[in-house]
């Protein structure tokens, strides 16, 4: 009986350590970065990541900036980047079609003039046929967000795009080129740190703003989708009292704002808050110690990673779903980005040399909630098949479906609907690869995972 229970007490200490934040000892990526931050990361559907910061090499091999890793973190020697960025990438977007779009405050991609923005081929090559004839940005683009449609709205604090005026935010068309439709007009009158695009395609700006097109909009604003003020979002509010970093949009449309501020609409926050969806502050959201918030990560359980500086050690933080405390992690340096990986893992990238006492240098992958697999699936009250799938995924549930979203990999959000017609979604249009799907039922939200053919 002792042994037995020997047995089972191994057992189980080795399922926990694989567990609930812990480091993937999996994922090895040799010595690493020669730098001492990644800034950006991009994951592809084949599980390979983009990895973007101030090195000069990888592991030991020439890579000024950027780099490809493998799903293991080794790095793969067929993403070649020739002599690289001059400046910083600061945000990756992965296509569809597997090209990469690059954007921050770099001038030059491997010796060839690119004024803030570039698209790169699947092995790391210059995409020459982006923005052809174009001048690009004339200052840095801090945030891109793509369109299901694969438009490019591009915020930061450039005055003009392709020798056009756009204040500080601007839309893009799949070439590059400017999208004269969507017209900021004068636009914000500081810089902005965030753009996200709503499910209603809508689009959110986030910052150091406190006017647009002459209209009062302290940190936060929402734009039709011609680039037009949307005055029905927070008319009376007056925003934070400090910029916000970014934003993260919920299924169920309220807004998560990460950033230096301390209060909202003059009432007392951390650097994190949830907004309503007409912008007014969600109050039931609990004020954390927060000095301020980077980003944050939605899980599919509901819960919430953020990272920033905190009044206690940590740096790294997941709240509950009321946004109170749920877990600190130890990082000796800061978190910059994180990325959810279809399996539930997710991957961790800034400037810290250790996490939760392991010695990971600047990436790191840890173990999180796993997303439901196709048997597992079958045993929950909400199901899908076939996956693989072709054309059209069923969808068979208990419970009534509000709402859907599929997202690529790296997190990009591809397709919505407000509900499931005749339970069936109809994904002919994704290329062949895997995706995540969330759907909202009575208030709670379940993503699975599932194979396009």
């Amino acid at each position: 009986m002792r042994k037995l229970f020997l047995l089972f007490y191994i057992v189980f200490s080795i399922i926990l350590s694989a567990q609930d934040g812990s480091v993937d000892l999996n994922f090895n990526t040799g010595l690493g970065p020669n730098g001492y931050n990644i800034m950006a990361m991009g994951l592809q559907t084949d599980g390979k990541i983009i990895v973007a910061g101030d090195f000069t090499s990888y592991d030991g091999i020439a890579r000024k900036g950027i780099a490809r890793l493998n799903s293991d973190g080794s790095i793969d020697q067929t993403f070649n980047p020739g002599s690289g960025i001059v400046g910083r990438v600061l945000n990756i977007i992965i296509q569809q079609d597997g090209k990469i779009i690059i954007s921050g405050d770099f001038t030059q991609f491997n010796n060839i003039q690119k004024n803030y923005i570039a698209r790169l081929n699947v092995d790391g090559s210059l995409d020459t046929t982006f923005n052809i004839a174009g001048s690009g940005a004339s200052n840095v683009i801090y945030s891109i967000a793509q369109q299901t449609d694969g438009k490019i709205l591009i915020a930061g604090d450039f005055g003009l795009y392709n020798g056009i005026a756009r204040g500080r935010v601007a839309r893009l068309n799949k070439d590059g080129s400017l999208d004269q439709t969507f017209d900021s007009g004068i636009g914000s009158n500081n810089y902005l740190n965030s753009v996200v695009l709503q499910s209603d395609g809508k689009v959110l700006i986030g910052g150091y703003t406190s006017t647009y097109n002459n209209i009062a909009r302290r940190t936060i604003a929402r734009l039709n989708i011609d680039g037009s003020l949307d005055t029905s979002f927070n008319p009376i509010g007056s925003g934070g009292n400090l910029p916000i970093y970014s934003m993260t949009v919920q299924l169920n449309g309220k807004i998560i704002i990460c950033g230096g501020f301390t209060s909202f609409n003059n009432v007392e926050t951390g650097g994190i808050a949830r907004l309503n969806t007409d912008g007014t502050l969600d109050t039931a959201f609990i004020k954390n110690n927060s000095a301020s918030a980077n980003s944050a990560v939605v899980l599919p359980n509901g819960k919430i990673l953020t990272n920033g500086n905190f009044y206690s050690t940590s740096k790294f933080h997941r709240l509950k779903t009321d946004g109170s405390a749920d877990k600190l992690f130890d990082t000796v340096g800061e978190v910059r980005r994180m990325i959810l990986q279809p399996d539930g893992k997710i991957l961790v990238c800034g400037y810290f040399t250790s996490f939760d006492g392991v010695n990971k240098k600047q990436i790191v992958r840890i173990n999180g909630e796993n997303i439901l697999s196709v048997s597992d699936n079958e045993k929950e009250n909400l199901q899908i098949y076939p996956n693989p799938v072709k054309d059209i995924l069923n969808i068979k549930s208990i419970e009534p479906i509000s709402g859907y979203e599929i997202y690529s990999l790296d997190g990009r959000k591809l397709t919505t609907g407000n509900k499931v017609n005749d339970s069936k979604i109809d994904v002919s249009n994704l290329t062949k690869g895997n995706y995540l799907i969330k759907f909202q039922t009575k208030g709670k939200e379940q993503t699975t995972k599932f194979i396009k053919e």
